[in-house]
């Protein structure tokens, strides 16, 4: 997958994960699914391009208005922490 492949899923797996935690009954495994395919192509498109040299990086912040990638990796390691872990870490300021 190119940058702009891995970034392109990394914000659909978060759009989906936005959806599904505004639902009503929520399905814990599903946003916890979708928070993981998020975290993980970000992570291969970091790896990918460490300076994020591509221009799709570039779309990428306005697609997250501005919020970098070490932002959105820092709020995918919170949420996806247990409980204890959680406890300990400081919620991510988006």
């Amino acid at each position: 997958m190119t940058v702009a492949e891995q970034l392109a899923a990394a914000q659909q797996a978060h759009a989906r994960y936005r959806q599904l935690a505004a639902k009503r009954n929520r399905d814990a495994a599903a946003i916890r699914t979708a928070l993981q395919e998020a975290n993980a192509a970000l992570l291969a498109a970091d790896a990918a391009d460490p300076t994020h040299a591509d221009e799709a990086w570039s779309a990428y912040l306005a697609a997250t208005k501005g919020k970098s990638p070490e932002t959105m990796l820092a709020f995918y390691a919170w949420a996806l922490a247990s409980p204890e872990e959680k406890a300990r870490m400081e919620p991510p300021a988006l």
